[in-house]
């Protein structure tokens, strides 16, 4: 049997670690990653010279290679700081892991890094407040850690905050709202900031996740870490797993279709929310709402019941 022929970079025939369109040695891979997420953040206006930036970092490796990413390329940019936020949720036998990591790397890039508990903001870990709460575990973590992001980064006067949201977050995101009728939430996406929290950049999101895993693993940054004892079936799995059905017959629908609901919304960003609803402060702690108690409070009220 013929040996097979190897594949050799487009850029320079050394050997390929990456294929189809981009067929690029590890060095070559690395840099097209970089010069995406850089022409995207300078063509975006994401980041401004000496601008403070607030980087949502959980372990993971999405915000473990936005925060590599944005320290390598960001020296270009004239005195900008950069300070890593980390969420702990109190998830035992799990979060230990992530956190102890997202430590390293902070240390590693000599990056401040601060990191606020579901505890002391909230009274409880995630699983002692689910035990008061008749609301998915999924559900209540995800609001409180937006939560504390939006609190920390706006009692920190940082003007932006930068997620690790990629190409395929954004897409399922849009999918979701468009099949749940979510309207509140793709006109908000779509309205100017309320003044009462820190704007949010996305800097991978013209990267897809298959972009993000390689370049961790090529710049050795990469750790797999055990899934969240509390993850299971759900919309987004779902919705997840049709993308990548499709991609098998339609090459880059999941980024042609994030692409298009990105100019959908650019189209709407002035226009006024058909419910009636618009962002105000919160009744109890002042952040940004649509009602006059934002969802936050609404789930760490356990006399609530949902």
């Amino acid at each position: 049997m013929a040996a097979e022929t190897p594949l050799l970079c487009k850029t320079c025939g050394a050997n390929a670690v990456s294929g189809g369109e981009n067929l690029l040695c590890a060095i070559h891979f690395c840099e097209m990653v970089e010069k995406k997420v850089r022409t995207h953040i300078a063509d975006q206006n994401l980041i401004l010279d000496n601008e403070h930036i607030a980087v949502a970092l959980s372990g993971g490796k999405d915000s473990t290679v936005l925060l590599y990413i944005l320290s390598e390329i960001l020296p270009e940019y004239g005195g900008v700081k950069l300070t890593a936020i980390t969420v702990d949720e109190g998830i035992p036998n799990y979060r230990e892991e992530t956190l102890a990591y997202a430590q390293e790397l902070a240390n590693f890039l000599n990056i401040e890094h601060r990191i606020i508990s579901f505890r002391e903001t909230f009274g409880g870990p995630l699983p002692s407040l689910l035990k008061k709460r008749n609301v998915s575990a999924c559900t209540l973590c995800g609001v409180l850690r937006r939560k504390i992001l939006e609190q920390e980064t706006f009692s920190m006067a940082v003007p932006k905050l930068a997620t690790g949201h990629s190409l395929d977050d954004e897409a399922e995101t849009a999918m979701m709202n468009i099949l749940t009728a979510n309207i509140d939430a793709i006109i908000n996406t779509a309205s100017p900031n309320s003044g009462k929290e820190s704007v949010r950049i996305k800097p991978l999101s013209v990267l897809n996740e298959y972009e993000i895993a390689l370049y961790g693993i090529l710049k050795g940054i990469f750790r797999e870490f055990p899934e969240c004892p509390y993850a299971g079936p759900s919309l987004r799995a779902e919705v997840r797993q049709m993308f990548l059905n499709m991609e098998s017959t339609y090459p880059n629908i999941t980024g042609q279709f994030a692409n298009n609901y990105n100019s959908l919304l650019s189209s709407i960003a002035n226009v006024e929310n058909p419910s009636g609803k618009s962002k105000k402060e919160c009744n109890i702690c002042g952040g940004p709402t649509s009602g006059d108690i934002c969802r936050a409070c609404i789930l760490v009220d356990a006399k609530n019941d949902f």
